[in-house]
């Protein structure tokens, strides 16, 4: 995939959830800090995107070119994107698991 191009898909995505985290005030104007802090949370918040690292890990296979060091890295680190409450040993037993199978 092209990462430009997701990454441009990204921010229209994003863009768009900000209007509806917005519109979906009745005052969008009038809003406290403390109201948008938590409609973005609820929105956005650590559990949702901890869905899209693990969504993103479940379909990690190795690239053309990419060594065995480069994608057991990449698979580390989105396994403690999506597991960011686990402990550290389970996340490693994990990440082995989806490299293995990748």
């Amino acid at each position: 995939m092209d990462r430009s191009r997701g990454e441009g898909c990204t921010s229209r995505i994003l863009a768009q959830g900000a209007v509806r985290v917005m519109m979906a005030f009745e005052k969008p104007g009038k809003v406290t800090l403390q109201e948008l802090l938590d409609a973005l949370e609820q929105a956005y918040g650590t559990g949702k995107l901890s869905e899209g690292y693990l969504l993103e890990l479940k379909n990690r296979k190795r690239k053309d070119g990419e060594t065995l060091q480069e994608l057991g890295r990449i698979i580390r680190e989105l396994a403690h994107k999506a597991y960011p409450e686990s402990a550290k040993k389970e996340v490693e037993r994990l990440a082995k698991m989806h490299f293995y199978v990748s």
